[in-house]
């Protein structure tokens, strides 16, 4: 009988632990979308850098001045944030959209990299 009780005592005291360790890992998890702060401030990762490169240096090049085919010299935008998304998403004049392309998340992440471009 005592073995038993014990071996339910074990399968409980598991489940707590599992339980208990699942909500921490979960809390301490942050958000995937950068704050609008983050962003205001240019704060930027790797993968926006790569991702600017890879969607956008082709005309606005890799410092934001190109200005091939009209695109806008970036260093001197005074765009504010929900502009950029706006235009990145929908696209403008000869620039296209990027909303079937891109993410939320990425489109986010661009507009934060593009902020640390201006002079």
């Amino acid at each position: 009988m005592s073995r038993i009780i014990n071996g339910v005592v074990v399968a409980i005291s598991l489940c707590l632990a599992w339980s208990c360790a699942k909500k921490e890992a979960a809390e301490g998890q942050s958000s995937p979308v950068a704050s609008d702060t983050s962003v205001r401030q240019g704060v930027t990762t790797e993968g926006s850098q790569a991702l600017y490169e890879s969607k956008c240096s082709v005309c606005h090049g890799s410092d934001g001045t190109a200005g091939i085919a009209g695109a806008a010299n970036l260093q001197l935008t005074s765009l504010d944030t929900v502009a950029l998304r706006t235009i990145i998403a929908d696209g403008k004049n000869a620039m296209p959209s990027f909303k079937t392309s891109l993410s939320k998340t990425e489109i986010h992440e661009l507009v934060g990299y593009i902020k640390t471009l201006k002079k």
